[in-house]
């Protein structure tokens, strides 16, 4: 199973979303602005998904250094106050529950910009929280669907940061 959360709130999440409908996804949690986005993006994430059955999931909204906005838009949590709409490392344990759903061998992609320009300390966190590779990208401007590009994967249990090749959204899995 593919789970694509969307950040709804500045308008691109629709395109976005449109485009993997295309690529043949099924499943999307679609979050629009809201104080809580990560408990909302958990339940519907808990509501959807059979335990071991996520092979991705697949975040796509703004991001920055240490940060992944779920509901948030293009607004920096660090500066808002909002940091329960955004995945950062100040509150990855309310998203404990989310790890026994992930299939032996999954992945979790944070599709923001710049995401692990925290020297990748935030993914590092969320790979060792979920026992699955998190990947996300260095790149500061990029458009995280389509050209998703400098990205790199955090592993359970390591320290390094691996560079990797995404694999297109047209190809799934």
């Amino acid at each position: 199973m593919i789970i694509n959360v969307i950040d709804m709130v500045d308008g691109a999440g629709q395109s976005q979303k449109s485009y993997l409908k295309l690529a043949g996804d099924k499943h999307f949690v679609e979050l629009c602005s809201m104080s809580n986005g990560l408990v909302e993006m958990k339940n519907q994430i808990l509501k959807t998904a059979a335990t071991k059955s996520i092979k991705v999931l697949r975040i796509l909204g703004h991001g920055g250094p240490g940060f992944q906005n779920v509901a948030l838009g293009k607004q920096d949590p660090r500066q808002t106050g909002y940091g329960s709409s955004s995945i950062m490392a100040s509150n990855l344990n309310s998203l404990i529950e989310i790890g026994p759903y992930f299939a032996p061998g999954a992945r979790a992609e944070l599709r923001g910009c710049g995401v692990a320009n925290d020297q990748g300390k935030m993914i590092r966190a969320l790979a060792n929280l979920w026992q699955v590779r998190v990947q996300a990208s260095t790149l500061d401007e990029q458009m995280g669907l389509f050209h998703w590009s400098n990205v790199v994967e955090a592993r359970p249990g390591t320290t390094k940061l691996i560079p990797v090749n995404p694999i297109p959204v047209e190809k799934g899995i």
